[in-house]
């Protein structure tokens, strides 16, 4: 089972967000089918511009359904998109696991441990659909020479933190990178301490060289045990790089960019088709017995506890430069990336939404720039403007139409019938004349006039036929008054 993940900025984010994979991970054992491991698969590339354009394009309601305001709109907003779009590098993130859950389980299951996923609705982006394996490469059918990179099992002095795989997706060629997390279950973590402790304490150490390196193992059994006793688990995590080229030279300056710059050391494989087919699958790799290159049993990579393993994870998905194509474009971020935003967008729906600024800030402007965009895409707004300050009527009568609130061709009316009950309708109504500033609670007689006139009204109204503001104004207008006070009242009610 495939599913595309969301990402977060880490420069933003609270730091939680960096381990809050942790339980996934520590969970493996039980949600998975066979073997208990997963992989965090990232295809990263550059975005050209005109596949930005494209994406806006996809979404948008095609020109001969637009009427000319909207038209005039539309060629103006194009013309942003040429101004304002530029190359910007673009990843995609999807994790990979043979899970006991269904699909919608197990996107519930990722959104508590703070993953946003969605079911994978497109092609997988593979490093190739078909290729010929040689000794030293990958020859795709397209003519591109790849070449596969494995993280080594001993990584003495590696810091693991934030930005390890950051500097490797920031580089200016295409890749396509897999983290393998496999979690040993209890009884397998034990077992492999206990090994691995019995070779440091009973090897054959000589040379004052091999005697320091028994020491540092051995303290790092011990520290694996006591993270073991405090909760934590114990994984084999292996990060796997493919990178390609169009010639040899090309090939071999880009392994050398990614041996420097993965913050972890690298060891090329060769002879490894068999285990990219898996790798890069919803599959577990199993490599077949004549491979050249036996290294596609999970458990074995460099051991990590969880808190380590949630960092790795967390450092994948908190890469900055990733973003949508399909959508409007509000501009550009402060990593030069396109902000591309569709509120509408069935896969991620973002219902509530609250824009804060002070008076003055352009909140209004910012909110109809937003809602003209999306209008380009097809989709029907309602706007409810209480200041009356927003003239959309240069779009057209197509497209603008406009209601005033009290009236009787109006969309919304406050004095709509929604109770049964005669007292409890009033009480609505005056509910809402008193938001509309119509009376407040220090003026007793406007609220009594009010109360006998919406009694009146909704008494003498047929069944189900809801009055407007002008049937009030004309009871009121009908009442007679007998006092000063009640005839200043009812004029200012007027």
């Amino acid at each position: 089972m495939i599913l595309q993940l969301g990402s977060f900025e880490y420069l933003t984010a609270p730091p939680s967000r960096l381990v809050a994979t942790a339980g996934l991970w520590s969970a493996l054992p039980r949600i998975t089918r066979g073997q208990p491991v997963a992989r965090l698969l990232i295809a990263a590339d550059t975005l050209e511009r005109q596949e930005i354009l494209d994406g806006f394009k996809q979404v948008a309601t095609p020109e001969a359904y637009l009427p000319p305001g909207v038209m005039a709109y539309r060629i103006a907003y194009e013309d942003f998109l040429h101004q304002a779009v530029q190359e910007v590098r673009y990843t995609r993130l999807y994790l990979a696991l043979d899970s006991e859950l269904e699909e919608d389980a197990l996107v519930g299951l990722l959104g508590s441990y703070g993953l946003r996923a969605r079911p994978l609705d497109h092609e997988l982006p593979r490093p190739f659909n078909s290729a010929s394996v040689s000794w030293d490469r990958l020859t795709a059918d397209d003519g591109r020479l790849l070449a596969v990179l494995r993280s080594r099992y001993n990584q003495f002095g590696s810091i693991i933190h934030p930005q390890v795989l950051h500097n490797l997706l920031a580089q200016d060629f295409r890749l396509w990178v897999a983290l393998q997390i496999y979690t040993f279950p209890p009884q397998e973590a034990q077992r492999l301490l206990r090994v691995k402790g019995a070779m440091v304490r009973y090897g054959d150490h000589k040379t004052e060289e091999s005697i320091q390196a028994a020491e540092t193992a051995a303290g790092g059994v011990q520290s694996i045990r006591d993270a073991l006793t405090h909760g934590e688990t114990l994984h084999a995590v292996n990060l796997y790089v493919v990178v390609d080229g169009e010639d040899t030279q090309t090939l071999r300056r880009r392994i050398e960019i990614v041996r420097g710059s993965a913050g972890l050391e690298m060891e090329r494989l060769f002879g490894v088709g068999h285990l990219l087919e898996g790798v890069f699958s919803g599959t577990t790799p199993k490599a077949p017995p004549t491979a050249l290159f036996s290294a596609a049993v999970p458990s074995d990579g460099f051991p990590l506890t969880t808190s380590g393993a949630a960092i790795l994870a967390g450092s994948a998905l908190s890469y900055r430069r990733r973003t949508e194509t399909r959508g409007v474009m509000l501009g550009i971020d402060r990593n030069q990336a396109p902000v591309i935003i569709n509120i509408f967008d069935d896969r991620n729906p973002s219902y509530n939404s609250v824009v804060l600024g002070q008076t003055g800030a352009g909140k209004t402007f910012a909110m109809l720039l937003l809602m003209m965009r999306h209008l380009l895409t097809g989709v029907r707004l309602i706007m409810m403007d209480p200041q009356g300050n927003i003239d959309l009527n240069f779009l057209g009568p197509e497209v603008y139409q406009r209601s005033i609130i009290g009236t009787s061709s109006a969309s919304v009316n406050v004095l709509d019938v929604v109770h049964e009950e005669i007292g409890a309708q009033v009480e609505m109504a005056l509910s809402m004349l008193k938001m509309l500033g119509l009376w407040t609670a220090d003026a007793p007689l406007k609220r009594a006039l009010l109360d006998e006139s919406l009694m009146k009204l909704y008494g003498q109204r047929p069944s189900g036929d809801s009055p407007t503001l002008p049937d009030l104004e004309a009871v009121l207008t009908q009442r007679s008054v007998t006092s000063p006070a009640l005839q200043d009242a009812r004029d200012a009610l007027l």
